[in-house]
């Protein structure tokens, strides 16, 4: 059993090391996010969490803009009770507008996929600080 065990170890590093000597000077596709929250006077004082691909959290302040750099292919966002997936290629940037949604008392935040042109006016006004 222990010699199983350890030719099994060895097996897998050997795999392990030939695996990234085979991708040594290769570089993973990769495109940049653009996670964005407009200045808005309602839920200034909440943040907007957004998780990606379960794995990384983006916590927007109101007026705040982050890139986030990802690999090429499906991403998906979610918030408390939203989900928007997108697919992202390489050399293509992708724009998501962050928001508070508010119905009556209650506010949900929605996360939306929106065009680079509407993004860029909406950016800019966040760098200047509008």
């Amino acid at each position: 059993m222990a010699a199983q065990h350890l030719l099994f170890k060895c097996s897998f590093l050997l795999w392990a090391g030939l695996w990234s000597f085979s991708s040594y000077g290769q570089s993973i596709a990769s495109t940049e996010l653009h996670v964005y929250r407009p200045k808005k006077l309602l839920s200034c004082a909440l943040k907007a969490s957004v998780l990606i691909n379960d794995s990384v959290e983006v916590r927007l302040k109101n007026n705040e803009h982050q890139v986030i750099l990802l690999p090429v292919g499906p991403c998906r966002l979610t918030t408390r009770k939203k989900e928007l997936t997108l697919t992202l290629a390489s050399g293509e940037p992708a724009f998501v507008r962050v928001g508070y949604d508010f119905n009556f008392l209650f506010g949900k935040l929605e996360a939306v996929e929106v065009t680079a042109d509407f993004a860029a006016k909406e950016i800019d006004r966040i760098e200047a600080g509008d």
